[in-house]
């Protein structure tokens, strides 16, 4: 299977979280994984449409970002077919439009997002736009529902080798 990942590497300053749990752990598995090239941290950073000062970075860094990713795809996608579209999203980073691009290049589509708890808001307006959205909180699933998305509930957890580096970074 292969697979195009994108999300940002260390979510949490000094642990490269989302690395080594979700981009290594698909490569240890096999995969063979396309990384998305972009600096997603700052994207990451202003996630909040509410706030005016991260809307303001939103719309001025979202075209961009959505015109680097659906190059990028593309042309993963004409060197070798891809098989999944994988990323860790917010509604900031991409609108709808540019998700179902590549789901028309026969794309499947999932997003991995597990702040839905507290933040299910900076998701909301992407979330069904994905075939499946994987969702780590076991009350969430029936608002993704709601609003039209294909969620899987799927627990979150640490891939064992990196727990004990993570929890001396204090990211636990």
């Amino acid at each position: 299977m292969r697979i195009f990942y994108t999300a940002d590497h260390e979510p949490l300053p000094g642990n490269n979280l989302w690395h080594n749990n979700l981009y290594q752990s698909l490569v240890d598995l096999g995969y063979d994984v396309v990384e998305f090239k972009y600096g997603l941290r700052e994207t990451c950073q202003n996630p909040d449409p509410s706030d005016p000062k991260q809307r303001a970075f939103i719309d001025n860094n979202r075209p961009r970002l959505e015109q680097a990713l659906l190059s990028q795809v593309e042309g993963a996608h004409g060197e070798k077919p891809i098989d999944l579209f994988f990323c860790y999203f917010y509604s900031a980073c991409v609108r709808p439009g540019v998700i179902e691009d590549i789901k028309a290049l026969g794309i499947t589509t999932v997003n991995w997002y597990c702040n839905a708890a507290d933040q299910f808001c900076l998701i909301e307006e992407l979330a069904s736009a994905y075939d499946w959205c994987l969702v780590p909180e076991r009350m969430r699933p029936e608002d993704y529902r709601r609003i039209g998305a294909n969620p899987i509930y799927c627990q979150g957890s640490c891939e064992p080798k990196y727990l004990q580096a993570l929890q001396r970074s204090g990211g636990v």
